[in-house]
């Protein structure tokens, strides 16, 4: 072959090349978006599009392609065949794992397609392993650990990981009273605090604020402490409200304190409406005996219903307190004695008298 024939053969093949270059490059997909790591509730407000995120998931089912998880407002659908069959015996239900993918639409909602996915420790397998790190007398650590781990978990629902965390927030207030030094006020009320404020322990609370007191009497930061937390000075000592209200005679009806005489009027109302409804035409005459049997319950000071408020009060005398209450049309009073309450629907006794 001479020599031009030669060039021209290996400018060809360059030629070639070149051109094959050009058109890899003309079709070659673009770059891939730069991943983005979000939350659930941030992916659950974005729109389909073209970016990819991996957002960290706690699964809830996986069934065919098909995954969903617990906070996660949309379902996650598997690109491939392939990723599908690498999620069975791999992604379990209550597990934690990390999908990479992009938010789609089916049907017209979104939904985000899996892309790639790995598994990730639980939250609980990720507790115990910071746990088993600390110190045996580090208290605060496994009260902060706790904290952090109570609020996953109300989160994703998982009673698990309460259950756990909740055992590791009292254990750290224990350690923290048995660092405490017990002749120091003021760490007394420290842990006393930790108990109120992270448990919720009033008994273990009042405990610790009245051995500060014990200590100090005067001690400013246990009396503020028992005053933030609606105690009260009571006989000589700091009560809490509760009890405090029980000793001057109050009882808590759902989620409000009353006094005994209250709930025996509610009570008494409550039963002569059940009265009217099981009967109502003879239940509402009240006043059904002859006048001079009336008149003889009034000598002999006992009351009887039908009788009025006049005859009450010449029998009984009159009340050391009266309570009214208007109830579906109908004026209902309780007269309250020393030791005997009396009660009347629209001015005429509608119950035997109640000793208290």
């Amino acid at each position: 072959m001479s020599r031009n024939k030669k060039i021209s053969s290996v400018i060809a093949v360059l030629g070639a090349a070149l051109c094959a270059a050009a058109v890899a490059g003309s079709t070659a997909e673009k770059p891939r978006p730069e991943l983005k790591k979000v939350s659930v509730g941030e992916l659950n407000r974005l729109a389909a599009g073209d970016a990819c995120y991996i957002v960290d998931v706690q699964v809830a089912s996986v069934m065919g392609n098909v995954l969903t998880a617990n906070g996660m407002n949309m379902n996650a659908f598997f690109a491939t065949r392939e990723l599908e069959q690498r999620s069975k015996g791999v992604l379990e239900v209550g597990g934690w794992a990390r999908l990479t993918g992009r938010i789609g639409e089916r049907g017209g909602r979104p939904v985000f397609i899996v892309e790639d996915f790995a598994t990730l420790e639980t939250e609980l397998e990720r507790l115990r392993k910071a746990v088993a790190n600390l110190s045996p007398d580090n208290g605060m650590a496994r009260i902060k650990l706790a904290e952090g781990a109570l609020k996953t978990a109300a989160e994703a629902r998982d009673a698990e990981l309460e259950s756990e965390a909740a055992k590791l927030l009292s254990e750290g207030v224990t350690i923290e009273e048995s660092n405490a030094d017990k002749k120091n006020p003021d760490d007394l009320v420290r842990v006393a605090m930790l108990y109120a404020e992270k448990m919720s322990e009033m008994s273990h609370t009042f405990r610790l604020l009245r051995e500060a007191l014990r200590l100090k009497s005067d001690h400013e930061g246990a009396i503020a402490a028992f005053r933030k937390l609606g105690a009260h000075f009571y006989q000589g000592r700091w009560v809490s409200r509760e009890d405090f209200m029980a000793a001057e005679g109050f009882v808590l009806e759902g989620d409000e304190w009353i006094s005994h005489a209250e709930r025996r009027f509610r009570a008494a109302i409550e039963k002569r409406r059940a009265a009217l409804d099981e009967s109502p035409i003879a239940a509402r005459r009240l006043r059904m005996s002859a006048e001079d049997k009336y008149r003889k319950g009034v000598v002999e000071h006992r009351i009887l219903v039908g009788m009025t408020r006049e005859e009450v009060a010449e029998a009984l005398g009159y009340p050391e307190d009266v309570e009214r209450r208007v109830t579906n049309g109908c004026t209902y009073d309780q007269w309250i004695y020393r030791d005997t309450h009396v009660y009347f629907e629209n001015g005429f006794v509608c119950l035997e008298k109640e000793k208290p």
